[in-house]
């Protein structure tokens, strides 16, 4: 879900389980959460950018938004990471979270147009 919940300026991405609705956490990117141990929100709150729709589809998620001023379509991957599908690891641990692959930025020239490129 998109929100402006807990400070965040112009949105960002967050996410509950369907166990517990009530308890948003932030969508982090795979790669960063693993290597530095510490989390690393997908398209983090900012300033600078603000985020106005979210598709969710089975495989990967875009968000479109604005930045400098300018429109944008963001994609990356899901994921599940840690335990398994069935809901849990061998050892009977937390289940499974979900997270996303590398953000990708679409670029879109805005000589052509926003509408243009995204019809193809």
């Amino acid at each position: 879900m998109l929100t402006n919940e807990h400070g965040a300026v112009n949105s960002e991405l967050r996410l509950a389980s369907l166990d517990a609705p009530s308890v948003w956490r932030p969508l982090e990117v795979a790669a960063a959460a693993a290597a530095q141990g510490e989390p690393s929100p997908v398209l983090a709150h900012s300033a600078a950018r603000s985020l106005d729709a979210l598709f969710v589809f089975d495989t990967h998620l875009a968000v479109t938004g604005r930045e400098g001023g300018a429109p944008q379509v963001w994609v990356a991957p899901l994921q599940l990471a840690g335990g398994d599908a069935a809901g849990g690891d061998a050892a009977g641990g937390d289940r499974p979270q979900l997270v996303a692959g590398g953000v990708r930025r679409l670029g879109l020239d805005e000589e052509e147009g926003y509408a243009a490129q995204v019809r193809g």
